[in-house]
């Protein structure tokens, strides 16, 4: 068996994946798109750290399917992009029709740019599947997980964290395009915003439609696949990037604060950046354009963003790389991207 839907403390370690039950393709509380990040979240903390959904909804709406629209499709991709397993469903109960969740516009440039995330996620979700397999510990974790000094935090069940690295915050309610999070202490990176994020308080994070808000943690690193790879899956299309395809580069992100942020791969392999004291550019050439940086083995960009944050991004095979108080680490045998995120000096 692949996955399974229903099973007992222990199943987990016969069957490595759960789905979690046939919601209602609606934003309903109960068992609508909102249910889906609770169960994950039980599930993980039962001893079942790898599980998914069903995106769209299983069930249809007595209407036929009036209610699953684009935008319930659209954030539902979203949140289910960050679960260890992304699947949509189209199935119906009762002689209903339900909408195909790619008939939508807004839906189908969700799919493209979230499915995308979440195959360059791989080597960060298959390590923590490892992790997972050794300790139990779950990819999904409620806030209080990670910090076990805040036990109130056990009641924000509508975000999490995405191992240790990564803060996700779906909308999971209609016409919604902000989210609320009572954030754990410590600060916080906006990936697609470029900002910084305090915690220790209630924040709101802007989210349109086309928007799933997702924080760098400080001092972690989050490995990728390229942004070319289509599909993890063998290929034989060749307009279609395979994983191994590309077999030479990693890129790595990360929001730096102070100190040693360090991810070590299933295979060992791992990556430390060091920040000690102010960064400042590294001993190798600037890269002339993007593409340079994106091909170029010894180039590097520093940028100050409308933040007021820096973003540092190094192309390298070297070992280490020093760039005044960051010293960049890899035992990797790829080259890695460095793509890291500095507070306003």
């Amino acid at each position: 068996l692949a996955f399974m839907r229903s099973g007992y403390t222990g199943s987990s370690q016969y069957v490595p994946m759960v789905w979690s039950g046939d919601p209602a393709a609606s934003f309903e509380e109960s068992d609508g798109l909102p249910s889906m990040i609770p169960a994950a979240l039980n599930l993980g903390i039962s001893g079942a750290p790898n599980s998914g959904g069903d995106i769209g909804g299983f069930h249809c709406t007595a209407d036929g399917g009036e209610a699953a629209d684009g935008e319930l499709f659209t954030r539902w991709i979203q949140q289910g992009s960050m679960m260890p397993n992304m699947q949509d469903q189209d199935a119906c109960v009762g002689g209903g029709v339900k909408a195909n969740i790619f008939t939508s516009d807004d839906a189908q440039q969700a799919w493209k740019t979230y499915a995308r995330l979440h195959t360059r996620l791989f080597p960060y979700f298959y390590t923590l599947a490892h992790r997972a397999n050794q300790t139990g510990a779950p990819l999904m974790r409620q806030f209080f997980l990670e910090h076990p000094d805040r036990p109130d935090l056990a009641g924000v069940d509508d975000a999490y964290y995405l191992g240790s690295a990564l803060v996700v915050a779906p909308v999971v309610r209609r016409g919604e395009t902000s989210k609320t999070v009572e954030l754990p202490a410590g600060s916080y990176f906006d990936w697609r915003d470029q900002a910084v994020v305090a915690g220790g308080q209630s924040v709101t994070i802007d989210a349109p439609l086309d928007k799933l808000p997702l924080l760098l943690r400080e001092n972690h690193l989050i490995p990728l696949l390229d942004s070319t790879i289509d599909t993890l899956a063998k290929e034989t299309n060749p307009e279609v990037v395979g994983v191994d395809d590309v077999t030479d580069v990693y890129d790595v992100v990360g929001y730096l604060t102070g100190g040693a942020a360090e991810f070590t791969l299933w295979d060992g392999e791992s990556f430390t950046a060091n920040l000690s004291g102010a960064a400042s550019s590294p001993e190798l050439p600037v890269a002339a354009s993007e593409g340079e940086l994106t091909n170029c083995d010894g180039c590097y960009l520093l940028e100050t963003l409308p933040s007021g944050a820096r973003r540092l991004r190094v192309s390298t095979t070297a070992a280490s790389v020093n760039a005044g108080g960051l010293v960049l680490s890899s035992s990797s045998s790829r080259r890695v991207r460095w793509d890291l995120y500095l507070p306003a000096p």
